[in-house]
């Protein structure tokens, strides 16, 4: 057994919980400075959501806080937490080119996650930190 570095530092790492109408889902942070500060944002307390269609695209909200421009336009997947401007906060229900930012994705489960959404939008978020 090798030893281990004592000065070595363990940074904790984030994972967004996403509770939908009561259903829990984990979502992995993407790594950039819009997620980044996301993360700040999040930290103290959870966030309670109630969003919206926005056709039969995506469930959307507004953020109580605004986060950086930052980036360009992705390949938005089904399941992908989006960034639009600086507050607007989405859950994408099919694929599309948008000019959002990815915050985080859920990469599977993504049929669950959309019978979760059904009409209505409840969401809740928050972090759960793991070494």
């Amino acid at each position: 057994m090798k030893n281990r570095d004592l000065t070595e530092r363990i940074e904790p790492s984030a994972v967004l919980v996403v509770d939908i109408n009561g259903r829990i889902f984990y979502a992995s942070l993407e790594k950039n400075a819009a997620s980044e500060e996301f993360v700040k944002k999040l930290s103290p307390a959870a966030l309670k959501l109630d969003m919206t269609d926005n056709g039969d695209n995506e469930k959307t909200a507004a953020l109580p806080w605004d986060l950086p421009l930052i980036g360009g336009a992705v390949k938005a997947k089904t399941g992908d937490i989006l960034l639009y401007g600086q507050n607007r906060i989405a859950i994408r229900l099919a694929d599309k080119e948008t000019g959002a930012v990815r915050l985080a994705s859920f990469g599977c489960r993504t049929e669950e996650i959309s019978a979760a959404l059904g009409q209505t939008g409840s969401v809740g978020l928050w972090l759960e930190w793991s070494e």
